[in-house]
């Protein structure tokens, strides 16, 4: 048996094998090379290296991008508060406990006032840090510090009215309790403050990690700038007067009917009051952002607000006592300018919507009180002309001799810019406003600078203390009282307590002169001394109190005059409804005939309508623009249908979407429409209109998201509006065309004094008839609907252009991060309706909700518990909480939340429960 080689022998043989060549009979034959044909060949090494690079760098990026989206995230949910957290804080006398419910909302369970509005701010500054920071940059003049040139017109316009420095005068007006409280609740806001950057807390916000800008402590003075910030948006009165003026220099023969008010006497040309020799130029080099539209953008304060406020005495109530009603109106931003709370005062309990940053219950209820607000259309600012010395600009026409503007310098700091000084002017009548601002460079004469008469320029403003004592009031006595001190917005406050209701006309009135050269519903000449205010009524004045004896009281606040805006409203004997589509309602006359029918002052009220306890002499012209009353209209209409109300019963007339405009406009306009012989073939243009005009004639008014009627009507009226007035005005009727106007379309198709001029076109040769411009304004709607929606009709829907746009401040103009801070959401209602939405008019989509009932309240003093709430929002402002839009639906859904004044109810549901203490 052979035996196996050794591994010696194995690994001589193998090193054998490898010295010796390999033989010709055991090699592997070559592969011939190929001659011709593709053959691969690897990259070269440069290249190669080079890709490797490439994705080690890509690698790098990505693994960089998702560290700091990681971090990024890290601090900002850093920044979302500890809701369960126990503090010891300076500042605080006692124990005070922060109850937050499900949906966010902080009752503050305080023992003293003191920490109570310390409490609140506290929890301000928890929730609204960046809104609150944002409002006082807008009230200081200080925004373009962190948004840059974009908000440098506002700042430069806040500057000149000089919102903070007025704030700061006025602060010593206030009593002594109100400068207490102030100071609580500055102390508050910083012990947030505090603690976000002694916990490292994110900086309390998210946007400030994008945005540069220190945060400030909070000063008393700061409440008071961002309530005269409010004011200064509540007002309209500046861009009512620049309409009137701009309208008169183009049309001065038919000026009156598109901007005429019911009941008022004609105005002279406007450019007769500065002589024949008057020039209006716009220097291309003065145009500049509106300053109320960057407002409305950055702290969700509307131009020329709104509200609704109604309340039933308890024999017009199914559990006999008395029910109120309010939701004010405001631009629609995320957060909301609104945000709900309660505290325990000493005067007792109180709970409803405040305003970030003012330490306030502003509409609301406590134990033994409701009340709600709407803006009071009075007619407190003027525009001045003032005409300054050739060759001296800071010299200025009055009495006859030339004085000096008072002067002073400022500096505006630009983010990413230089620093600008600007000299700011001022005159007897008031700050000097550029041209440039507010479309005054239309209207102002060479020569001349426009100056501001306003209200809400007084260093003796005391409306913090009388919002500070209504929330305390325990009666509609006491609560008239309080209210006495409200100086600027003025207000129409509705009271309600366990003995019956009341409206309350507050605010400092203009008095003017019998011969004002226009009333004050265009700028005037300063050099005229008929143009000065009066000295006002005093302080101590009786007010103008509303107190029906039939039960009801309702005001809609800035469509109407004052006196045309509170109603007395008796119950119906055999209310009556008229058909659906077809009743013709004189919008002049204020109140359909099945209505009750127009009272004194065009207030809404029957025969035995009652008087007011108290009628002290005021002014006899509130306001102007009474000309689209219709609002009034219908929520005097809808309370008068029923002689027993409930809270359900106030629930379905706040949220009503039927547009009384629509209802008197559409038997108008439409009238020889409406039938047009046998149907046109389908897919014609013709048979189009037939098929949305078949729609309208069955259509109640109800502006319903998901209805197409509202959408033909509204974009029918919106080209109808164009084409009567884009021949006269031009591009000014662009600018209109964001608000319908109804009286001036119902004087038209009327032909009232002669207005149906407006429909024949001057540059064609035929006269146009009224109908023929509404049927080419069809025509015209459909077009446009068509190439957005499609061709079919009956698929429109109002929702998919009427959207509700809550816009971020800051982020919602970022790219990308818009989609994730700013909410988008289909509404129904328009700007007539009740549960109010007007629309914009921009190109892109002319019917995006720009406004809305930013808070809604129905308070039933019968069950106060009962009593419902909602915000359009959330309670927070962070993105990134579920509070942020966790209200939204609910408020587009016409839903509420209740809110008790048991500390038992609130702490059963809690979601957290912060406690300060005093710190040792």
């Amino acid at each position: 048996m052979p035996l196996a080689p050794s591994n010696i022998s194995r690994s001589a043989a193998l090193k054998s094998r490898r010295a010796c060549p390999i033989s010709h009979a055991h090699s592997i034959a070559p592969v011939p090379r190929s001659t011709g044909g593709p053959r691969f060949q690897g990259p070269p090494p440069l290249m190669l290296s080079l890709f490797r690079w490439l994705v080690r760098l890509t690698i790098g990026l990505m693994i960089g991008f998702v560290g700091a989206a990681v971090l990024a995230w890290y601090f900002a949910v850093r920044s979302l508060p500890d809701y369960d957290a126990q503090l010891a804080l300076p500042g605080i006398e006692q124990r005070v406990e922060i109850v937050r419910t499900t949906e966010n909302v902080p009752h503050i369970l305080a023992t003293t006032d003191h920490d109570a509005f310390f409490a609140l701010g506290f929890a301000h500054a928890q929730d609204r840090l960046f809104q609150m920071v944002v409002l006082r940059r807008a009230a200081q003049g200080r925004l373009a510090e962190m948004f840059g040139e974009r908000a440098y017109a506002a700042d430069d316009l806040s500057r000149r009215l000089g919102l903070w420095r007025n704030a700061e005068a006025s602060l010593e007006a206030q009593d002594e309790p109100t400068r207490a409280a102030l100071q609580a609740y500055a102390d508050g806001v910083n012990a947030w403050v505090e603690q976000v950057n002694k916990g490292a807390l994110g900086r309390g916000a998210p946007e400030f990690f994008l945005l540069p800008g220190d945060i400030a402590y909070w000063q008393p003075a700061d409440s008071l700038a961002i309530l005269k910030l409010v004011a200064a948006g509540a007002s309209g009165q500046v861009a009512a007067e620049v309409t009137r003026a701009r309208v008169s220099l183009a049309v001065p023969e038919r000026a009156g009917d598109l901007t005429g008010g019911v009941g008022e006497p004609p105005l002279p040309p406007y450019a007769s009051l500065f002589g024949g020799g008057a020039r209006f130029v716009t220097p291309a080099e003065e145009a500049a952002p509106d300053w109320f539209a960057s407002l409305v953008g950055y702290v969700g304060v509307g131009r020329g607000a709104t509200a609704n406020a109604f309340a039933a005495a308890p024999e017009r109530t199914a559990a006999g006592a008395p029910l109120l009603a309010n939701d004010p109106h405001v631009a629609l931003t995320t957060p909301s300018l609104w945000y709900l709370a309660r505290m325990d005062l000493q005067a007792g309990s109180v709970i409803g919507g405040t305003i970030p940053g003012i330490p306030a219950i502003l509409t609301g209820r406590n134990p033994g009180l409701a009340w709600g607000l709407t803006p009071a259309w009075v007619d407190d600012q003027d525009i001045v002309m003032e005409e300054v010395q050739p060759g001296a600009p800071d010299r200025y026409l009055a009495d006859g001799g030339w004085r000096d503007f008072a002067t002073r310098q400022e500096v505006i700091r630009v983010l990413d810019a230089e620093d600008r000084r600007i000299t700011l002017r001022e005159s007897d009548a008031g700050p000097v406003i550029p041209p440039a601002h507010l479309g005054l460079a239309e209207v102002t004469p060479a020569g001349y600078v426009p100056s501001l008469r306003w209200t809400g320029l007084s260093e003796q403003d005391t409306t913090m203390t009388a919002l500070i004592a209504l929330m305390q009031s325990t009666d509609r006595g006491q609560a008239q009282r309080a209210v006495a001190g409200i100086v600027a917005p003025a207000v129409e406050v509705t009271l309600a307590d366990a003995k019956g209701v009341a409206q309350v006309l507050a605010g400092t009135i203009p008095r003017r002169p019998a011969d004002h050269p226009t009333g004050g519903r265009m700028p005037a000449p300063g050099r005229d001394a008929r143009a000065r205010w009066l000295e006002p009524l005093p302080s101590d004045a009786p007010l103008r109190v509303t107190s029906p004896l039939q039960g009801i009281v309702a005001a809609t606040g800035a469509e109407t005059a004052v006196g045309a805006g509170t109603a007395l409203i008796p119950p119906p004997a055999q209310p009556t409804v008229p058909a659906a589509g077809v009743a013709v309602v004189p919008i002049a006359a204020g109140v359909p005939s099945q209505e009750p029918q127009a009272g004194p002052a065009g207030s809404a009220a029957g025969s035995d309508a009652a008087t007011p306890e108290i009628a002290p002499p005021v002014p006899e012209s509130l306001g102007h623009d009474r000309d689209d009353p219709l609002r009034l209209s219908r929520l005097s209409r809808l309370l008068a249908l029923r002689e027993i109300h409930s809270r359900d019963s106030f629930i379905d007339a706040q949220l009503d979407t039927v547009s009384p405009a629509a209802r008197a406009l559409l038997p108008l306009v439409g009238a020889n429409l409406w039938f047009t012989g046998e149907p046109a073939a389908p897919g014609t243009p013709e048979r189009q209109r037939q098929d949305a005009l078949a729609l309208l004639a069955e259509w109640d008014g109800n502006m319903g998201e998901h209805l197409p009627e509202p959408l033909i009507y509204s974009a029918w009226m919106r080209r109808l509006q164009e084409r009567l007035t884009h021949d006269e005005l031009g591009g000014l009727a662009t600018q209109l065309a964001g608000r319908l106007r109804p009286a001036f379309i119902e004087r038209v198709f009327r032909n009232t004094d002669g207005a149906a001029a407006w429909c024949d076109v001057v540059q064609s040769a035929p006269v146009e008839d009224c109908a023929t411009i509404a049927r080419q304004a069809l025509d015209a709607a459909l077009i446009d609907l068509s190439a957005r929606f499609g061709p079919d009709v009956e698929s429109w829907r109002w929702g998919d252009a009427h959207v509700a746009r809550h816009d971020h401040p800051a982020l919602g103009r970022m790219p990308i991060l818009n989609w994730v801070v700013s909410l988008v959401q289909p509404t129904s209602g328009d700007g007539s309706s009740i549960a109010r939405a007007p629309v914009l008019g921009a190109e892109e989509n002319p019917w995006a909700a720009v406004g809305g009932a930013g808070y809604r309240g129905v308070y039933d003093l019968a069950d106060p518990d009962s009593s419902v709430f909602v915000i359009a929002t959330g309670q927070s402002g962070h993105p990134l909480s579920r509070h942020y839009d966790d209200l939204s639906e609910r408020w587009r859904r016409g839903e509420y939340v209740t809110m008790s004044l048991d500390p038992t109810l609130a702490r059963a549901g809690a979601r957290g429960i912060t406690v300060l203490s005093p710190a040792e």
